[in-house]
């Protein structure tokens, strides 16, 4: 993990109460400007370093110091495969939400918090903005996006992938039972044509925005978390 770091000195060249480059060497206090969820984010990574470091600049931009914060991870599971398989994961399901016309209100590989792992989307919020039959579909798409992945990663089938994806699982759930509550199907036995409509739009989005669903997997790799606004800003960044 590398970090190009700038801040501003103090009238004396001192670092000011906060900096950056002191908190990552010792992980003591609190950053200026960052709030405690990154800092305990950012906190318990570095924890894990098996060597850490800040290198100074010698140029230094009038009051403004330049430096280069480093931290060195063994190869584990959690570093190089599975953190960057829940980003693919999560970024697939907000990439066809997005694409489906669904908005997204956060997006999260945190364990812990307000934004706590997976992708916050109200899509029943959309109701009366399209019909319902095709937002039946869309939020089906939604619950698949992340299965579509692990199908592709491991070669199981679609069944035997959403069994272990308890989550997903139960949004898949949730949509068939609302397609009877909205009375489009009359029960959920019946809903099986609508879920295979929407996997196949995920299926289908996730083909056409793969390159997309990468670079927001990239973007969570190191922010961790998006709220609505980074996330819509990412997605204007990126011309999603």
């Amino acid at each position: 993990m590398v970090v190009l770091s700038t801040e501003n000195l103090n009238g004396d060249r001192t670092l000011p109460a906060g900096a950056f480059s002191v908190y990552w060497k010792t992980l003591d206090g609190t950053v200026s400007g960052d709030s405690d969820s990154l800092r305990d984010v950012l906190g318990s990574r570095l924890q894990k370093a098996i060597r850490k470091n800040v290198i100074n600049c010698r140029y230094m931009d009038g009051g403004i110091r330049y430096s280069v914060a480093y931290a060195v991870f063994e190869s584990t599971e959690e570093t190089s495969g599975s953190l960057r398989h829940t980003a693919e994961h999560e970024a697939s399901h907000a990439i066809v939400a997005v694409k489906s016309g669904l908005g997204v209100t956060g997006i999260s590989l945190l364990e812990e918090g307000p934004l706590r792992g997976g992708v916050v989307c109200n899509w029943k919020a959309n109701r009366y903005s399209m019909p319902d039959e095709q937002l039946i579909i869309s939020s089906l798409a939604l619950a698949y996006a992340g299965a579509v992945i692990e199908m592709e990663r491991t070669g199981k089938g679609i069944g035997e992938t959403i069994d272990v994806l308890k989550w997903d699982r139960a949004a898949i759930e949730d949509s068939r039972r609302t397609a009877v509550e909205w009375q489009i199907s009359t029960s959920t036995e019946e809903t099986g044509p609508l879920s295979e409509a929407g996997l196949d739009l995920a299926i289908s989005l996730i083909t056409e925005y793969r390159e997309l669903v990468q670079e927001l997997a990239d973007e969570l790799m190191v922010k961790i978390s998006l709220d609505e606004q980074e996330f819509s800003e990412w997605c204007a960044a990126s011309a999603v």
